[in-house]
């Protein structure tokens, strides 16, 4: 978009007046999107494409001297809340204009003042800008690049004043240039005086007259059933635009009152005469025509509605997949044209409600983007000489941004140096350091050695007493022992045992030895 433009007019005059109808204005921007309780989007079209407004009758006079007055009270006291001068500003972008009740020198930040009214007051008060006047604080932050506006409430003082801050959201700012394009193209075709689309009226029929007096006397009723069944046939079943439902919704009345009247003319001639078989089969055949034509029509009415919605439903939910689908990330956003359709009566207001819906849906994808695009950028620039870390950046993206990606990546990075930090402090030890480890390692070495030879020596000290030698061995040992220079005693070590076993086996070798020779001498 261009530049802002600055006009040197005074709100409310007549070259101010004139300029505005140059324009899409920003205290249009609420009707143009649909939502604002004084003036419809169809009316808007209506004076955009006949170029006329209404003269404002003398209560609407004395209101707007009335919120120009309390605007003028009410200025001096925000200037004092935000400590800066204001200035009315009326400035135009392209296309679009927008008149600020002020600006302060910078430009920075905006000012827009309404009459007090309860019921706007309880919203503001809790932080909120309503729907009813959020589009053209919108449109005011984007002719004149304002980082924030003050949207105040009040009856020009400061015991009655309540006020919020708003900021641009980018999910209504896309809307809002959509809403323009699409009001644009919409204005185009638009046909001025349409605001409610009345049926066509059916000629009511001949007054049907026929008199009795046991038979027919007179009546005129093959010139009304051919009109009738004319009529009939000449009702129409196509059902694709708002007049076609008007036309169908009356054409079910008429259909009606037609069965009505000649139930009563039936009636009246049942109570001239008993046999009149021909009136009555005219008047039965004109009556059924009537009421198939009415449920016939009533059915298609429902019927192709639900259709109608079903299919402006279908478009809109379309455009927002398609939407998704060209993007290079999966992402996901929440929104229901069903929400946004509930309610609407036309087809044109239903069609306005989805596209709105599915432009903001579209926006809201826009921007999910437009943060992973930023984060991954933001992960390139501050993981360098660390990209390894990052290899699942996208979906790192995905899930966080501003500041708790940032801390994100941060604690990434400083995690991982912290654990290069705790290698090299262990491979780069002091000699005193590895010095002391070995110290303190042979000292366990040997303590763990004398514990096994402290073992051994308490192995060695057990004692086995001669009783038990003795079942052992299956004789007394005493005798041996002693005759091998033994000691004998009554319990000895398993030392002591040992070398006492390896000399009986040597003397009883000895002896099988010696008694071999015997035998063979």
């Amino acid at each position: 978009m261009s530049s802002m433009i600055t006009h040197n007019v005074t709100q409310g005059s007549q070259e101010w007046l004139e300029l505005r109808a140059k324009f899409h204005t920003a205290s249009e921007a609420n009707a143009m999107m649909g939502s604002s309780s004084y003036l419809s989007r169809t009316q808007l079209l209506d004076q955009k494409k006949s170029g006329t407004s209404p003269e404002p009758n003398d209560y609407e006079k004395k209101l707007f001297d009335l919120g120009h007055k309390v605007e003028e009270m009410a200025r001096p006291i925000i200037e004092k809340l935000i400590d800066e001068d204001l200035f009315p500003v009326v400035a135009s972008k392209d296309n679009l204009l927008a008149s600020y009740d002020g600006l302060t020198l910078m430009g920075d930040i905006g000012f827009e003042h309404k009459l007090w009214n309860e019921k706007l007051a309880e919203i503001v008060k809790q932080g909120m800008v309503p729907d009813t006047h959020v589009w053209q604080l919108e449109q005011q932050l984007l002719v004149g690049d304002v980082e924030k506006i003050l949207f105040a409430v009040s009856d020009g003082t400061a015991e009655k004043m309540v006020y919020c801050w708003y900021e641009s959201d980018p999910i209504k700012r896309k809307q809002l240039l959509a809403g323009w394009e699409k009001f644009d193209e919409d204005l185009k075709s638009h046909t001025v005086g349409v605001e409610k689309i009345e049926g066509k009226n059916i000629s009511d029929l001949m007054q049907l007259s026929v008199v009795v007096s046991g038979k027919v006397l007179e009546n005129n009723l093959n010139e009304f059933a051919e009109a009738a069944n004319k009529t009939i046939d000449s009702i129409s079943t196509e059902l694709t635009t708002d007049q076609h439902f008007a036309d169908a919704e009356k054409a079910i009345k008429w259909c009606k009152n037609v069965e009505t009247t000649l139930g009563k003319t039936k009636t009246a001639i049942l109570q001239q005469s008993a046999d009149i078989n021909a009136v009555l089969d005219t008047l039965e055949q004109i009556s059924n025509s009537a009421r198939a034509k009415r449920l016939e029509l009533d059915k298609l009415v429902k019927s192709q509605k639900e259709q109608i919605k079903l299919t402006v439903l279908t478009n809109a939910k379309n455009a927002v997949l398609e939407h998704l689908q060209a993007q290079k990330y999966r992402v996901e956003v929440e929104y229901s044209i069903e929400t946004a359709i509930k309610g609407k009566k036309t087809l044109s207001s239903m069609e306005d409600a989805a596209f709105n819906e599915a432009t903001r849906a579209k926006a809201a994808i826009d921007l999910v983007v437009t943060q992973i695009d930023d984060g991954i950028a933001y992960i390139v620039e501050a993981a360098k000489g660390h990209e390894f870390l990052f290899n699942d950046k996208e979906t790192l993206a995905t899930q966080f941004s501003g500041e708790y990606l940032q801390d994100e990546v941060k604690q990434r990075i400083e995690s991982y140096e912290q654990q290069q930090a705790n290698k090299v402090a262990e491979a780069d030890a002091s000699p005193a350091a590895k010095a002391e480890v070995k110290r303190m390692l042979d000292q366990a070495a040997r303590q763990n050695e004398a514990k096994k030879v402290q073992a051994s020596k308490a192995d060695q000290e057990q004692t086995v007493s001669a009783e038990i030698l003795n079942e052992a061995l299956h004789f007394n040992h005493a005798a041996l022992a002693q005759h091998l220079g033994f000691t004998v005693a009554s319990e000895y070590t398993k030392e002591h045992v040992s070398s006492m076993m390896l000399a009986m086996i040597d003397h009883l070798n000895g002896v099988a030895f010696n008694l071999g020779k015997v035998k063979e001498s």
